[in-house]
């Protein structure tokens, strides 16, 4: 008789589940079990700012599928269930049960998706009722319940990335006074260069938000509550919300602990198929490194859209598939009150720093032909080699439009184009979506006439 594969999974939310799922549907005999220590899986993360402003109505909305329904597909989902030791040889893993017994339980393969954390910050008050930060479900409903008793009508944002400014749109579009903290010289100091960092900042305070740049929180203050948040250059703002959104660290301690080696980036290291260092055991998501392909180095780029990919192939390779995750090039979007802001490939910053000759050719153009209504501007960067034309990145900031514009600058990344190659694509052209010289093709033919 036929041994049936055993796949465990640890971690239910965008790698573990999209792992589940892929591994059931390449072996449809295999027992499949997911692992999760909260109880809710497969949830959309990028969406709790948008439940926080009342734009989500419904946390059921952000719910993609309940346990039931993947016990439905056959496979069992254990929530409330944490994994607290891996034994590589043994092939079993040792886990606390909701009743806080614990069982030893073997399988044939092991999928780590233990996602990331927010990364620590060693701030006297954190733990203030009215500090929080934004990574789960129970997170955004925190937050909500607090707004709701509280009725805040000052709020402070600890970071000037992702989380930090979608969350300043939140509490923007709730109007509340937002006040924006950033320990660097500039917003998004990781993702754009500083050309493209100062048109944020300017949206954000000629919409009433108050930016702070090269300021660092000294203490969270108040007795019951926060009341106020003390900077290192003695500013005292008066709050009674705080987000701390200041970066993921990932969740590698179980796998450190049982000897799967961790790579430069601080994540788990994995292979192109998503296999770690022990046999059998791979690992997805938020938890993971993977590489660049522009820069052919190894990165820690925690997004929903790598996760789910990943985690899909890990989860065939599980089940005995021969996928290969060749990696990505770091394309992202955000949406920050009225404008767009998004990003592929390297910046120029970014470019330099890894020895490439980079050069950066920026415009500013309408979306669509002027004559059709009243076009709005987008700003596009686009970054080069000069030595070899090959194109590098870009960076888009302006109207809704330039979130599926960047997609076509991360079609050309992965096909590898030179810039020069780039500006003869043969992009679309209508009087109400496109002017006949689109942005990106503009900032190809400035590069293109250096």
């Amino acid at each position: 008789m036929k041994q049936v594969l055993r796949v465990a999974v640890v971690g239910g939310d965008a790698a573990g589940m999209s792992a589940a799922s892929k591994a059931k549907r390449t072996a449809p005999e295999a027992e499949i079990t997911v692992f999760e220590q909260g109880e809710i899986v497969s949830y959309a993360a990028c969406g709790l700012p948008y439940l926080i402003s009342g734009i989500v109505p419904d946390v059921h909305d952000l719910i993609a599928r309940t346990p039931e329904e993947f016990a439905r597909q056959g496979i069992t989902v254990r929530l409330r269930t944490e994994v607290i030791e891996i034994e590589p040889r043994l092939h079993r893993i040792l886990v606390q049960n909701p009743d806080g017994q614990t069982e030893r339980i073997a399988y044939d393969k092991l999928i780590l998706a233990t996602g990331a954390g927010p990364a620590p910050l060693s701030i006297p008050g954190t733990q203030l009722p009215g500090v929080f930060a934004l990574r789960t479900i129970p997170d955004a409903q925190s937050i909500q319940n607090h707004i709701s008793q509280r009725k805040p009508r000052n709020a402070v944002i600890v970071g000037g990335g992702y989380i930090g400014l979608e969350m300043a749109e939140t509490f923007h579009h709730l109007r509340m006074n937002v006040t924006v903290i950033q320990r660097s010289s500039r917003l998004m100091s990781r993702t754009f260069d500083p050309e493209m960092s100062q048109l944020i900042r300017e949206h954000l305070e000629s919409r009433g938000v108050t930016v702070l740049t090269d300021t660092e929180v000294r203490l969270f203050e108040g007795t019951d509550q926060l009341k106020t948040v003390i900077t290192a250059d003695g500013q005292a703002l008066p709050t009674e919300i705080a987000i701390v959104g200041v970066g993921a660290r990932p969740n590698v301690e179980l796998a450190k602990n049982a000897g799967i080696e961790i790579g430069p980036t601080g994540a788990i290291k994995v292979d192109n198929a998503l296999r770690t260092s022990a046999t059998d055991v791979y690992a997805a998501g938020d938890c993971t490194e993977t590489r660049h392909l522009v820069s052919n180095q190894l990165v820690y780029i925690p997004l929903g859209t790598t996760a789910n990919k990943q985690g899909r192939f890990a989860g065939e390779n599980a089940a005995g598939g021969h996928a290969i995750f060749r990696g990505v090039v770091g394309t992202a979007v955000c949406k920050i009150i009225e404008l767009t802001a998004a990003r592929t490939g390297l910046t120029e910053d970014e470019a330099l720093r890894l020895g490439f000759a980079a050069e950066s050719s920026q415009i500013e153009a309408a979306a669509w032909a002027h004559y059709y209504g009243d076009p709005p501007n987008i700003h596009v960067r686009l970054t080069y080699d000069a030595r070899t034309r090959k194109l590098l990145g870009a960076q888009l900031i302006g109207s809704e439009q330039a979130a599926k514009r960047v997609d076509v600058v991360a079609a050309a990344l992965h096909a590898s184009m030179t810039v020069d190659e780039f500006a003869e694509i043969d992009m679309s052209y209508a009087p109400p979506y496109a002017p006949v010289w689109d942005p990106l093709l503009i900032a190809a033919n400035v590069a293109r006439g250096k």
